[in-house]
């Protein structure tokens, strides 16, 4: 069975790559006009960066008698837009600096694959001969695709040939269609695929600090705020205002974790998902506690496994200042002959009654309520637990 090796295993140290082998690829490719950025081979062409990526394919038979190659195209530009709205503050460098990023730097937008494929290395007679002809196949596959889309506009028609092929398209095939919907001059349609992106629950391929705020978020809201006006990143700081904190607890490692969620943030409801997983052990608990948490005490927790857990609510008493009671949620209230349930916990044993019992999924719904009204469905039974002074919960 053959094996893929790239050239930058020469690099690390791996034996399986003839490093000679590799500066002859570089040699070749100079004489050719090609520059080089690390294992890449690269040239500009007007509004494009043509990038070209080689394999040695190593058979039993002769460990170098073929080699692969891939080769990429994308608008210069695409980077550009990416880093002024993901990168506002960083010093890239200058122009040449800032393309060989572009090539091989870690925050970028792909290359479009447009042409791969397999040729025979060169033999003792002409050992550059077949690196040439790769390089000609390069050359020619580039020409072929600058000529047919020689502007952004029609490099986006490319990029949805390739969209629509796919069943379920890549992040960074996502990240690369806005990038070239906002050069092409469409930030409308940019913005609202990057939205509809996120909706989804894909936030980009990376993310980082945004608007020169504590928060951090993915790349393509990065992008969405910079095609939006200026009050959209307004409304955006100020949905990620916190409201409310979010504890964790779980026995597999010991931890407990705290989150601050912000109501107006929609994407941070999905976190009373985690309810489906409970173990009541690996993960057992969660409290949510509406923010600011002086005063009586307010929260709402959940305990014990995703098919039987207990839902308890503490809530300021009635005149304010005499503390908290804490009650435990049930469906209705326990009859006289209702059958008593455990739920063990990794610290303590929980006693409820049957109608007292919750899944995983109606859990989340009683979350999501509170979480946006500070209150349960009236429907809920409230049975008296125990008496809080006004401190946090445990």
């Amino acid at each position: 069975m053959n094996h893929w090796t790239q050239l930058t295993l020469a690099r690390r140290g791996s034996g399986t790559v003839n490093e000679p082998w590799a500066a002859q690829f570089k040699r070749v490719s100079r004489d050719s006009g090609l520059r080089f950025v690390a294992d890449i081979a690269y040239r500009v062409q007007g509004i494009y960066l043509a990038q070209l990526s080689v394999w040695r394919e190593r058979s039993s038979e002769d460990a170098q008698s073929e080699l692969r190659w891939r080769a990429g195209i994308k608008p210069l530009v695409l980077d550009d837009i990416l880093w002024a709205a993901f990168l506002p503050r960083a010093d890239l460098g200058g122009e040449r600096a800032r393309l060989n990023l572009k090539v091989r730097g870690g925050f970028t937008a792909d290359p479009l694959s447009i042409g791969e494929g397999v040729i025979a290395a060169g033999h003792t007679g002409d050992p550059d001969g077949g690196l040439r002809a790769l390089i000609d196949q390069f050359d020619s596959v580039t020409a072929q695709f600058i000529d047919r889309y020689p502007r952004v506009s029609d490099y986006l028609i490319a990029l949805g040939d390739l969209i629509a092929e796919s069943v379920h398209p890549r992040p960074r095939h996502q990240l690369r269609q806005i990038l070239a919907l906002i050069a092409a001059g469409r930030p409308g349609e940019a913005a609202a695929l990057a939205d509809a992106q996120i909706a989804a629950g894909d936030t980009g391929p990376f993310s980082g600090p945004i608007l020169d705020s504590g928060y951090s978020d993915g790349v393509f809201q990065h992008l969405a705020l910079s095609c939006k006006p200026t009050h959209a990143a307004r409304h955006y700081l100020a949905c990620r205002t916190p409201t409310h904190r979010l504890q964790i607890l779980a026995e597999s490692d010991g931890y407990r974790r705290d989150f601050e969620l912000a109501r107006g943030f929609a994407r941070d409801r999905r976190v009373f998902a985690r309810l489906r997983d409970f173990t009541g052990t690996s993960l057992w608990g969660l409290i949510l506690t509406p923010l600011p948490d002086s005063g009586p005490l307010r929260y709402l927790q959940a305990a014990g496994r995703a098919d039987a857990m207990t839902l308890e609510i503490c809530t300021p008493n009635d005149p304010p200042g005499e503390g908290s009671t804490r009650y435990v949620i049930g469906h209705d209230a326990p009859g006289g002959g209702a059958a008593r349930n455990t739920i063990q916990l990794p610290y303590s044993t929980e006693m409820v009654w049957e109608s007292e019992l919750f899944a995983a999924e109606e859990a989340i719904g009683v979350f999501d309520t509170y979480y946006d009204t500070g209150a349960l469905d009236p429907r809920y039974h409230l049975r008296p637990a125990e008496q809080h002074p006004c401190s946090p919960p445990p």
